[in-house]
């Protein structure tokens, strides 16, 4: 399919991949979606997946799991994401399906950047759909997610991609600076899970907003490649 959007989401791929990778994406992604797709073509061992993004409007709200007190700024996170959640569930993976003529035994990964990356361990968790999640430099500082993440397995025979800059837990505010802590816990956490076939940490050089395309680039090739090896369909 040629890649253009329809109703909030823009499928890249062949009918009959062997997996699909659904992107969680904002308006601010749009100059990079081209140069990561071409990255992950480049770099991918299975040349038959495809790609589909989800582009979620209020970024703050739609992607986070439920409501918090403002981190920095005056803006609160309201926790609008469960309707996403379920759009993601009951729309728009239905119709990447149909359109890609993609059946239930072709593995899906969730995958995101940022808030989009948190929301994309929630909705690994809480969907039952997804094999895989590549989460890169996902917002795992926020408020109650290492409680929410403790108590949660991951699915049978899964995968799990996560990235961090290696200047992000040296922020300035503080509940920011926690993430490197936070997601060293979520590593190990996987780690430990028998049902996670899988887990990888990346440190990256630089900060928060460094080399984004990059990041997200080589998390899906990672996962691309695991989902689509010899015998995980």
């Amino acid at each position: 399919m040629d890649g253009v959007w329809a109703d909030d989401i823009r499928i890249t791929g062949d009918p009959g991949p062997d997996a699909v990778l659904f992107w969680m994406t904002g308006d601010h992604e749009a100059g990079i979606a081209d140069d990561v797709i071409r990255k992950v073509r480049l770099s991918a061992t299975d040349p038959r997946f495809a790609i589909v993004e989800c582009r979620v409007g209020d970024w703050d709200s739609g992607l986070t799991p439920w409501s918090s007190e403002p981190v920095m700024g005056a803006r609160a996170f309201t926790g609008g994401g469960g309707e996403t959640l379920e759009r993601l569930r009951d729309e728009w993976v239905p119709r990447a399906r149909d359109a890609l003529e993609a059946g239930d035994d072709v593995p899906l990964a969730v995958c995101g950047y940022s808030l989009a990356g948190l929301f994309s361990l929630w909705a690994f968790h809480e969907t039952g759909l997804f094999r895989g999640a590549v989460a890169c430099s996902p917002s795992v500082w926020y408020p109650g997610w290492t409680e929410y993440a403790a108590g949660r397995g991951a699915p049978e025979g899964s995968y799990v991609y996560l990235s961090l800059g290696t200047k992000e837990e040296k922020a300035r505010n503080p509940v920011m600076a926690s993430v490197g802590d936070a997601i060293r816990s979520v590593r190990t956490a996987y780690g430990s899970d028998p049902n996670v076939s899988d887990v990888v940490l990346e440190m990256n050089p630089g900060n928060h907003f460094t080399d984004p395309a990059g990041r997200m680039a080589r998390g899906m090739s990672w996962m691309l490649d695991r989902l689509t090896a010899d015998g995980n369909r």
